[in-house]
């Protein structure tokens, strides 16, 4: 697929661009498609107007160049230019408009045609992209090419409920990336629609009035207006809006989508360094001295988490199941990793929800290993019966401690075996290759 022809957008009377095409409502009457017939005569009389424009002694030996074409049917047929071309797959181009907060459907070119009164695009839900500026990367297949800036609409069922501009310049881009990301029919899922695949891959619920973001209300839509990756790059730090009481809360889940940080630069940055601020407390602070699942820890604390988030059981909606905690939890989890680094041999330990959280480095168990000389170790527990956890509870508690890349199965780490993994319910604890950098980090 060669690079596409843009939608046309009309926004407060101005024309504009679309780098995408928004689904056609078939089966509305006023949409009609042009039978094989009429789509001949169509491309034969563009082909003419055109060659006549561009090349008039070669257009007067066209079979059927004498035809008249009146001065408002030339500018109709010369607007086709390349809808019947490999830069146009789709075969047509709409016309669009954005009036008084509200999308419509307000002219259709090419295969098809309207007919009467623009359509209000209520069956429309998904972002708008509008390149703005210069072009910095052509890509050569789809409506891949990066702009200096980009417009995004968020349209819901018609409604307009957010824009967002997006400042592309000092980026990198791969080309070959960009391509398949941005074929036709993806306006819900292009590469810098970061808002749109954050929301489309999780369920986030108001702690107020309750209210989902993945319920199709416009008065009540969900804002993203902080976004981070922690330092590990394995978890998301977000803050959201509600549209309806509007609340501002925040929350940290997997990077599942994934996101990467070229994606978040244009959000928040207080949220890492609250997140970071509250690590290098709980790690500094001194602890209590407790005895758990029999042995001597410095215990750092313990927060709470609303079971239903922590929705370890089969379900068949994947948003559903990402479990999403408080900043806060994701960094106690953490601040007890760096507090073990700092102190090795020491033993930490942390209540999140219903895991204990305890872990310690040994310097010495994996001494003759030049690469990996140290180990370190966690065990999860529960902390009302003390038994050990195995299964999805205790790899949710190793991705809060350890910052691994994976969620089920880790077969590798840092470049080695686990010598024990909580992918198999008989191991209940994890042991880790690990190295101390000169900076006392992992």
């Amino acid at each position: 697929m060669t690079a596409q022809f843009h939608e046309t957008l009309i926004i407060d009377g101005n024309e504009t661009s679309m780098a995408f095409c928004p689904r056609l409502p078939f089966g509305r009457p006023t949409i009609v498609a042009l039978d094989a017939d009429e789509i001949d005569h169509l491309q034969q009389k563009a082909a003419i107007v055109s060659l006549k424009r561009d090349c008039p002694e070669l257009a007067s030996r066209m079979p059927g160049s004498d035809i008249v074409i009146g001065p408002e049917e030339q500018k109709e047929l010369l607007a086709l230019d390349g809808v019947f071309s490999t830069g146009c797959w789709r075969r047509y181009i709409g016309t669009w408009e954005i009036k008084d907060g509200r999308f419509y459907l307000v002219g259709l070119r090419g295969i098809y045609r309207l007919d009467g009164e623009p359509i209000f695009a209520d069956w429309f839900t998904g972002a708008l992209r509008i390149p703005k500026g210069e072009m910095l990367q052509y890509v050569h297949m789809g409506f891949g090419s990066v702009y200096e800036q980009e417009l995004h609409i968020r349209i819901t069922k018609g409604i307009v409920v957010r824009t967002r501009l997006i400042d592309n310049r000092g980026k990198t881009f791969d080309k070959w990336e960009l391509g398949p990301q941005n074929l036709p029919g993806g306006e819900n899922h292009f590469a810098f629609d970061t808002e749109g695949r954050f929301f489309a891959s999780l369920v986030v619920r108001c702690p107020s009035c309750l209210t989902q973001s993945d319920v199709p209300d416009p008065d009540n839509v969900f804002d993203l207006v902080g976004l981070r990756l922690a330092p590990d790059s394995d978890y998301l730090l977000w803050e959201c809006k509600c549209g309806g009481c509007k609340r501002i809360f925040e929350g940290a889940a997997r990077n599942s989508i994934p996101i990467d940080q070229t994606d978040v630069d244009s959000f928040d940055q207080q949220l890492l360094e609250r997140y970071t601020n509250a690590i290098d407390k709980f790690a500094s602070m001194p602890g209590e001295d407790k005895t758990i699942d029999g042995r001597p820890v410095e215990f750092k604390g313990s927060i709470d988490v609303e079971a239903e988030v922590l929705n370890f059981e089969e379900n068949d909606d994947f948003r559903k199941k990402q479990i999403i905690i408080p900043i806060e939890a994701l960094a106690l989890a953490r601040s007890i990793r760096k507090a073990a680094i700092n102190s090795p041999g020491r033993a930490f330990a942390c209540t999140v929800g219903p895991l204990d959280l305890i872990i310690h480095l040994d310097l010495e168990m994996n001494k003759f290993n030049r690469n990996f000389p140290h180990a370190m170790h966690l065990r999860i527990t529960d902390p009302i019966t003390g038994a050990p956890l195995t299964g999805s509870k205790l790899n949710f508690g190793i991705s809060l401690v350890l910052a691994s890349e994976g969620f089920q199965v880790w077969p590798w780490f840092h470049g080695e075996r686990f010598t024990q993994c909580g992918s198999n319910d008989d191991w209940a604890d994890v042991h880790v290759p690990w190295r101390l950098k000169d900076n006392g980090a992992e």
